[in-house]
């Protein structure tokens, strides 16, 4: 019997079976029997206590690699399992695995009021690279630079396994978190140094990258000053201009004295930057042309860089 009211006496607003209640009140429950000449009443009270729910963090599903830590939260706690069950996790800790994590808090008074956000957390592993194999060249022009094609090592860092991006960068830096790639990689023009590849899963969004570096090497090229012309005279069955001359006293001059570089001797200039059909018997070769002609030769490094340049033999006639 009676109604609801938010003062004493049947006063205030009245309230209904139904109405939601949301702060912390005195209500009343008031009758009275309407009668006259005497009004009868009947009040009793009760007190309603509104405790508030928490409101926790909501981060929304994510992606890290290899590792992600857990930020501070303005409200609640991380556990592994719902309703604050499982592991407590706390700020700083480092996250490793693919996972659900729950953002949990309980008021924990008379009332328990809770609330509880759910997310994923997907820890992507770096694509595993392999070494390799260093890239040598000549120099082509003295400057310490010369050109690479730096494709080979692209099926070598993945060991021929397909689904990867691959690009070349000129730091570590840019590798790990793909900065500027370099952009012509069968035509790069470098020093010696080290350059970066950087490996991506085809599809991947969080920029987890493997990266493995590719040492350059430019080797230098000899030296090759233009060696003196070679004369002799004709002194064998003159007048037939044919001698035969020594073409290794010339040896000193065409290697410049460099420890490790050989020389070699050719009839053309083709076949002396091709490094093909050398004089087979450079200390006795007799000259094909009456008179003299040019011989090609060739410094030649360890490596095999090589510059070239040439000389004349001249075969000068004796006085009649």
């Amino acid at each position: 019997d009676g109604n609801y009211y938010t003062e004493s006496g049947g006063t205030g607003t009245m309230l209904n079976e139904g109405d939601v209640i949301t702060t912390t009140q005195t209500i009343y429950v008031y009758a009275e029997s309407g009668t006259t000449p005497n009004n009868c009443t009947d009040q009793e009270s009760f007190q309603v206590t509104i405790y508030q729910k928490p409101e926790v963090d909501t981060p929304a599903d994510l992606q890290a690699c290899e590792e992600y830590t857990l930020p501070e939260l303005e409200e609640g706690n991380y556990y592994t399992g719902p309703g604050g069950t499982g592991t407590m996790l706390n700020a700083g800790d480092l996250i490793t695995t693919t996972q659900d994590l729950y953002i949990y808090a309980n008021s924990g008074i008379e009332v328990d009021c809770t609330d509880e956000h759910q997310f994923n957390i997907q820890i992507d592993e770096r694509p595993a690279t392999f070494p390799v194999t260093t890239l040598e060249e000549c120099d082509d022009n003295f400057d310490g630079y010369t050109i690479f094609d730096l494709t080979p090592a692209i099926d070598e860092v993945t060991n021929n396994q397909p689904g990867y991006t691959i690009s070349f960068h000129e730091t570590q830096n840019g590798a790990t978190f793909g900065g500027t790639p370099i952009a012509d990689i069968a035509n790069y023009t470098a020093i010696t140094g080290t350059i970066y590849i950087r490996v991506t899963e085809e599809g991947n969004t969080t920029n987890c990258a493997g990266v493995e570096p590719l040492e350059l090497i430019v080797h230098p090229r000899p030296e090759l000053p233009t060696p003196s012309n070679y004369e002799l005279c004709d002194d064998n069955n003159s007048p037939d201009a044919l001698e035969t001359f020594d073409l290794t006293t010339r040896e000193a001059e065409i290697t410049y004295g460099a420890t490790g570089v050989t020389a070699e001797y050719y009839t053309s200039q083709n076949d002396a930057q091709d490094g093909t059909n050398p004089i087979t018997t450079p200390e006795a070769y007799e000259n094909t042309t009456p008179g003299g002609e040019t011989i090609w030769v060739a410094a030649v490094s360890d490596f095999g860089c090589r510059s070239i340049g040439s000389f004349d033999i001249i075969v000068n006639p004796l006085p009649v």
